[in-house]
């Protein structure tokens, strides 16, 4: 009776780490800043909203990620007027691909040959010009947030429960080489 007891208890402790160790299911990362600023030349203030979404099924994922930054600029012109510079910047983008797990190592791959799903929405105020440095601002972030979204990103596996997921990146020799730093999110389970 004993060593059937032990097998069941075995059992359910088997099932219960399976459960906890799954990364299937939709997973949120939501960061913001809020920063004031005084250089010379201006002062101001930066407003930041980042959120990156992960949903994992099999052996599938889909990400979406939606960036908002507004940022408010106060200066002085070259005549000695004053000038108040509003930017508002919105992104988001979503792609999606295949995902491996090797022990604590989480590999997403894209797609081959898909396309990531870019938007990118800016609005400039109080700059002469302000809708010709419009499409210069959204020109090159949605290139690089398109970049972003096709790469190969790899992570460690810091912590999972069933509420929470911690991920570092696991950099390349190029970006050790350049002294990039792992940026570690925790994400939590939706």
């Amino acid at each position: 009776m004993k060593k059937a007891f032990a097998i069941f208890v075995s059992i359910l402790m088997g099932i219960a780490l399976f459960a906890q160790g799954s990364i299937d299911g939709t997973w949120i990362f939501s960061e913001t800043e809020n920063k004031a600023f005084d250089e010379s030349g201006g002062n101001g203030k930066l407003n930041y909203i980042n959120t990156m979404t992960f949903k994992f099924s099999g052996d599938g994922y889909t990400m979406k990620v939606s960036t908002s930054v507004q940022m408010d600029l106060n200066g002085e012109g070259k005549d000695g007027t004053p000038v108040n510079a509003v930017f508002n910047i919105k992104v988001s983008g979503s792609n999606g691909g295949k995902f491996s797990r090797d022990g604590n190592r989480l590999t997403l791959t894209p797609a081959k040959g898909s396309k990531p799903q870019v938007d990118v929405d800016a609005d400039v105020q109080g700059v002469p010009g302000g809708s010709l440095m419009k499409s210069m601002i959204s020109g090159p972030i949605k290139k690089e947030f398109n970049e972003e979204l096709k790469r190969v990103q790899n992570f460690r596996i810091v912590s999972l429960s069933q509420t929470e997921l911690t991920l570092e990146d696991i950099l390349t020799e190029k970006e050790i080489k350049k002294g990039e730093k792992p940026e570690t999110m925790v994400l939590t389970r939706q």
